[in-house]
């Protein structure tokens, strides 16, 4: 279950018709709606991490599903960019791509599943 420190962008036709089916799945997660996963913009990722996210997720639409058919590589390629800064700047802030159609509440638990273990895995691995 996400927390408040994570903050979920949601397509409209993918991630906020599936957080409306499936609330538990993004539990206590700060939901933003965005029209497409092609509108994140790198500032919104610093400015999330900047108001104390330590996690965000950017829910599209899966490959080849998108209306605007670029949706989730921008928001990809986007997301790649903002965790660049953020580990320059020396930040641990996680980001996550989730791709997941509304109707595969799944597909998203098993992405939040592996990216949570990936993280609690780094955390562990860190040098004292």
């Amino acid at each position: 279950m996400l927390s408040k420190d994570t903050v979920a962008f949601l397509c409209a036709n993918g991630g906020q018709l599936l957080d409306a089916a499936y609330p538990e799945v993004l539990g206590d997660a700060v939901r933003v709606p965005i029209p497409c996963a092609s509108r994140l913009d790198v500032v919104h990722v610093l400015r999330a991490v900047e108001q104390g996210a330590r996690r965000v997720l950017v829910v599209a639409c899966p490959a080849g599903n998108c209306r605007s058919m670029v949706g989730p590589d921008e928001a990809e390629r986007r997301l790649h960019r903002a965790a660049a800064l953020l580990r320059e700047a020396g930040s641990h802030a996680q980001c996550i791509l989730a791709r997941a159609a509304a109707n595969a509440p799944e597909d998203l638990r098993s992405t939040l599943a592996a990216s949570l273990e990936d993280a609690a895995n780094q955390i562990e691995e860190a040098p004292a």
